[in-house]
């Protein structure tokens, strides 16, 4: 039976990272994301760390070559586990082409596509209130006050990512509609992708998430 390679898509904020996790818990994927191991590079203070560093603090988008060599590391031993769900890659048409060289070299492999749909408005609200829990990392959101309580520990006290403020944030809805949409549209045209509404609340997303996953399963 192929592997599953899922890929969620969608704009900055639009719940990509809350439902993978979902997902990992719920079918047993193993869950990918290159923005956390982007991040991993950052802490471990290497030279391509810091150089990663200094773009995602200016809100831009780490460059095809970099992101791409990370993925090429990791996907295929997180494949030797079983299927496997890449959250945020590929984000340009160049990762399109990455993925697809790397896919020719695996074994047997179908990618799914999921788009989570939510206007420019929705994803900067979202991202203006998004925040972590300091003392576990756990995330979560302002709420209308300001306030922030874990649901996970109970602690009040939150840190932000550097690049959720407001300029950064508008750099990047800008730099997602002219770099990353295209993707969709090479991902529509091999008829693989099922768009869903990301603006409800995130258990009916969920809801909605579960029932595509599971058809994508049984056409697997």
């Amino acid at each position: 039976m192929p592997l599953m390679i899922l890929l969620l898509f969608g704009g900055p904020g639009s719940g990509k990272g809350t439902q993978a996790q979902y997902l990992a818990k719920e079918f047993g994927f193993t869950h990918i994301s290159t923005g956390e191991l982007l991040r991993k590079e950052v802490a471990a203070n290497t030279a391509l760390g810091q150089k990663i560093a200094t773009i995602i603090k200016s809100g831009g988008l780490v460059p095809d070559e970099i992101v791409s060599q990370i993925v090429q590391e990791n996907l295929p031993q997180l494949l030797k586990k079983g299927s496997v769900i890449l959250d945020g890659y590929p984000r340009t048409v160049g990762q399109v082409r990455a993925l697809d060289a790397l896919c020719k070299g695996l074994p047997d492999v179908k990618i799914h596509v999921i788009y989570f749909q939510a206007d420019a408005q929705t994803l900067k609200d979202r991202l203006l209130r998004r925040v972590a829990c300091e003392a576990c990392g756990t995330g979560g959101a302002l709420d209308a006050k300001g306030s922030f309580v874990c649901s996970f520990c109970g602690s009040k006290k939150f840190v932000r990512r550097q690049d959720d403020n407001e300029q950064a944030i508008l750099m990047r809805l800008e730099q997602y509609e002219s770099d990353t949409a295209p993707v969709l549209d090479v991902y529509l045209k091999r008829r693989n992708v099922v768009k869903i509404d990301a603006a409800p609340d995130e258990k009916v997303v969920q809801r909605n998430v579960k029932e595509v996953v599971e058809r994508f399963k049984s056409e697997t």
